[in-house]
């Protein structure tokens, strides 16, 4: 499971934040699994909106962070996981590759 909250705007290749999804935090909480961030930078422009095929030449980044412990987490702290989940993925995801 993944949280998914910023994609690039294809015309003008900005980013847009959106609020995450609790989700994943919720499964690593449950699971008692740590939460692992991970970004995706460039994959606007190998695979654009609407694109049937994907675009040759392009680069893009996936890189992985450091595992957040969920051990002895609640339902209840999904809030406060998704936040430093959120800021970790920040923290790593860049408009160039």
């Amino acid at each position: 499971m993944y949280m998914k909250f910023l994609r690039p705007d294809d015309a003008s290749l900005s980013v847009t934040f959106t609020a995450p999804a609790s989700g994943a935090a919720w499964l690593a909480i449950l699971s008692k699994l740590p939460a692992v961030p991970m970004s995706i930078s460039g994959s606007g422009l190998i695979f654009p909106r609407r694109a049937k095929v994907v675009t040759p030449g392009c680069a893009m980044r996936m890189t992985i962070g450091k595992p957040i412990a969920t051990e002895g987490m609640r339902s209840a702290d999904r809030t406060e996981l998704t936040r430093r989940l959120e800021e970790a993925v920040r923290a790593t995801f860049t408009t160039e590759v």
